[in-house]
Parts: C-alpha cells; sequence; structure tokens
C-alpha cells in the first residue's frame, strides 16, 4: 500500500468547542501536538501520566502516547492546536507529556503563527525555530520496554496493516504470546483492534484531506464492504464519515 496516500505531516488550526467535550484518543495520538489553550482548560490522562492544562498554558503531547482528553469551558473552548509528524530529537530522547514553559514572548510567536493545513516553509521554519526554543524546558520520558515494543508494532502496523501477528511478533524478535502480552499490557487490546484503529486513522485523514467518496476510501482500505467500514468507523471514532468532515479539525 502507498502510504504516500495518507501523508498530512501538518495540522496547524486554531479549535472552538463548546463547554464540554470528551476525546478517546487510547489508541495513540496520530501525530506530536503543541497546544496553547486560549480559552477553557482541559485534562488529559495517560499511562505516562496526567495534566491539566488552564488558560494560558502551553502543553505537549506525544506521538503515540495513548491518552483520553476531557475540555471545559465557560463559555466555550477555544486553543491552538499545532500536530506535526517530524520531531527529530523526540526519535532520540523521547519526550513526555507536559505542560510546557513557555514565556510571554514564545506563546506570542506561537499566536502568531499562521493556520492551516499545509504551511509554507516559512511557517515550518518559525514552527521549528520556535520549538527549538521550548526544548530545553521540556522533560524526556524514557519508555519501559513494553512501551517502546508497543510503539514499534503500532508503527509496522501504520507502514503494514494487513501483517500477521506471526510476522508482526517475528518483525519485533518476540514470541506471539508475548507480542498479545505487550498489546493487554498497553491499553489492554489485541493487534486486530490496533489495526482497525490504524485503518480508521488513515480513514480519517482522507475523509478530512481528500474528496473521495466512502465507497472509494473503503475501497482503499480493503474494508470487505462500505457498510462494515462505515461499522467500524463509528466503533473506533463515535462519529460516521459524515460526521468527520464536517468535524475535520478535532483534535
Amino acid at each position: 500500500m502507498d502510504n504516500t496516500l495518507f501523508s498530512n505531516p501538518y495540522r496547524f488550526y486554531e479549535i472552538l468547542r463548546n463547554t464540554y467535550h470528551y476525546s478517546d484518543n487510547r489508541g495513540g495520538s496520530p501525530e506530536h501536538y503543541v497546544a496553547y489553550m486560549l480559552c477553557g482548560s482541559c485534562r488529559i490522562t495517560s499511562p505516562r501520566g496526567t495534566i491539566h492544562a488552564n488558560t494560558g498554558d502551553v502543553f505537549y503531547i506525544p506521538k503515540g502516547l495513548p491518552y483520553q482528553s476531557y475540555w471545559y469551558g465557560k463559555p466555550e473552548i477555544r486553543f491552538l492546536s499545532f500536530g506535526f509528524q517530524q520531531f527529530p530529537e523526540a526519535a532520540q530522547s523521547p519526550y513526555a507529556l507536559q505542560i510546557v514553559d513557555c514565556s510571554p514572548e514564545l506563546k506570542a510567536r506561537l499566536q502568531a503563527l499562521p493556520l492551516g493545513l499545509n504551511p509554507n516553509s516559512a511557517t515550518l521554519g518559525a514552527f521549528y525555530t520556535l520549538l527549538a526554543a521550548l526544548l530545553p524546558s521540556m522533560q524526556t520520558d524514557a519508555p519501559n520496554r513494553n512501551e517502546q515494543l508497543y510503539r514499534a508494532a503500532r508503527q509496522q502496523l501504520i507502514a503494514d496493516p494487513a501483517i500477521t501477528a506471526t510476522r508482526l511478533a517475528r518483525a519485533l524478535g518476540i514470541s506471539e504470546s508475548s507480542l498479545y502480552t505487550v498489546f493487554k499490557a498497553c491499553g489492554n487490546k489485541t493487534p486486530n483492534t490496533v489495526r482497525r484503529e490504524v485503518l480508521c486513522e488513515k480513514a480519517v485523514i482522507l475523509l478530512t484531506t481528500t474528496d473521495k467518496s466512502v465507497q472509494e476510501i473503503s475501497d482503499l482500505l480493503h474494508f470487505s464492504s462500505t457498510s462494515y467500514f462505515r461499522k467500524i468507523l463509528k466503533l473506533h471514532t463515535g462519529m460516521s464519515p459524515r460526521e468527520i468532515r464536517r468535524n475535520a479539525t478535532a483534535m
């Protein structure tokens, strides 16, 4: 499968929500996120800890981290969300879910960044320069063995959703029974559940970045039928294809 179809490395948005919102990302954050809370507050819980972000806080969510988020606002919830796939430093020293110590000057620079799905080179240069300025105050987080294996397994499933559990275990250098133990320890899931989550993530990207029909996306992702595709998408995202397109900026 040609994964360039699903490439969407940057998603810079201002997001507005109602007084309460819940997001379930227990399948793992699809991107790294830096966010700036403009109005309201949120609580983000994960196996690696919990953070509480209030108005004026800047926070970071690492790619691949399973989490749930609870958003509160009077009268609204509003924040800047900078989603990105490329974070070279995190590949060598993973960064933790955290509130980031951010000066007023850096917050102003963050708020001044142009928003949109495909930022230009100038915007990306400004963003990564700003990210580099945040790094000295950011905390690293070394995942345990199960989390490292889980993240590696998830990346394998993203690259090849059709890979069998046997081949996946072999690629990780562990037994198949150990593979199931890893998935159970990291979210109480099975490889097949995560496989469906990965396919749903790819579906969400296609629904929000292309005008392909639901039938075309279902066929492209090799679902057995459009009705089964809709069922699995609803199960894992809580939304229909139409609702996903209407809520394309959800974090």
